[in-house]
């Protein structure tokens, strides 16, 4: 438990407070390195972005053509994304989850590892 975390607070309630402030808590540019493999990514191609939060990467994704699945355990997050997408003229597709019970889609299963294929959010082109 973190130092900013009353005893009975969940993680999940951590989150909702925090993305439930006025603005985007990262802020609404990519992460660093996902800018600089942009240079990778190809329209058509499908992301998974894993943890998107208030969707900053998703977003950024959709802007280059992909077609983006938003995930995050915070409906407040995802409600940013979807915000942020339409306020940006892009599509994404957003679902609240979280890692109980879910099961990657058949095409990241059969895919080969991030490793392989050097960049963990691109599994298939269209």
């Amino acid at each position: 438990m973190s130092q900013n975390t009353k005893p009975d607070e969940t993680e999940f309630d951590r989150w909702q407070q925090r993305f439930a402030a006025p603005g985007y808590l990262f802020g609404t540019a990519p992460n660093a390195f996902l800018q600089a493999q942009a240079h990778l990514l190809r329209p058509g191609q499908s992301a998974l972005a894993i943890a998107d939060g208030e969707g900053r990467n998703g977003v950024f994704l959709a802007e280059q053509g992909l077609d983006v699945l938003s995930v995050d355990f915070s409906p407040v997050g995802q409600a940013k994304a979807r915000a942020l997408a339409k306020a940006r003229g892009v599509t994404l597709r957003a679902a609240c989850v979280d890692d109980v019970g879910v099961s990657a889609p058949s095409s990241l299963r059969n895919s080969p590892s991030p490793r392989q294929t050097g960049m963990a959010l691109r599994w298939t082109s269209a």
